[in-house]
């Protein structure tokens, strides 16, 4: 078969499969642009999503979901193209009923006994977001980071570079309350950092690779690290 055969046949399989995928409509109303539809979600390409369950809408790339222990809570990250958000999410009525935003952030997130303080990876910025929770509400207690938005164009290209540097991008986090630690790892650095939860002090240690996520193993005394450079650490 020559190449402009072989590639005519490709495209038709793919607009038959495209076909395929489409929703039937239910009436002469058929959705026109992406969206919600009366059965799902339509996507720009054409595909058609009919997930299970009912939904709470967020904003984009949900990484992590943590239920709070009254069942009807629970706390969820979004940290994709639009603003990154930690969000208290009401799970009776379907809807979020607080929420703290960040410029940077990535999935790692961690809650307390009590359920009454929050941590979440900062991402590119380097470090960690801390909230208090109380009475269904954020309280910010780590540092705002800065809005380039409020600086001279030569001050961010030198935060820029700044970060560049550092070579930081915050990734899994573990509470251990018990040794009043929280465990952060940098998915850049190739490290482990142990904070201590009331002063802040920090120790680090050199994993190598990637380290993306982290899980105390039985009795607490080893902790298990994932490498996402496909390094084994332990």
């Amino acid at each position: 078969m020559t190449r402009p055969a072989a590639t005519l046949l490709a495209a038709l399989i793919g607009w038959t499969v495209l076909a395929a995928d489409k929703p039937t409509p239910k009436s002469g109303d058929k959705p026109t642009l992406p969206g919600p539809t009366e059965t799902g979600f339509l996507l720009p390409n054409g595909w058609h999503l009919t997930p299970a369950g009912r939904h709470v809408e967020i904003s984009d790339l949900p990484l992590n979901i943590h239920p709070l222990k009254d069942g009807k809570h629970a706390l969820v990250t979004t940290n994709g193209f639009n603003q990154h958000s930690v969000s208290l999410v009401d799970l009776a009525d379907g809807k979020v009923v607080a929420a703290e935003r960040a410029r940077q952030s990535w999935f790692g997130l961690a809650v307390s006994r009590a359920e009454d303080r929050v941590w979440w990876s900062g991402g590119g910025n380097g470090f960690l977001h801390e909230f208090d929770l109380k009475d269904g509400t954020f309280a910010r207690k780590s540092k705002t980071e800065i809005d380039p938005s409020q600086l001279k164009p030569e001050d961010i290209l030198k935060l820029a570079d700044e970060l560049a540097k550092k070579k930081s991008f915050k990734s899994g986090l573990l509470l251990d309350e018990g040794r009043g630690a929280l465990y952060s790892l940098d998915i850049n650095a190739g490290t482990i950092a142990a904070v201590s939860v009331d002063d802040g002090k920090t120790t680090t240690g050199t994993l190598g690779g990637r380290p993306y996520d982290v899980a105390r193993g039985p009795g607490g005394h080893l902790l298990y690290v994932s490498d996402w450079a496909g390094k084994q650490v332990l």
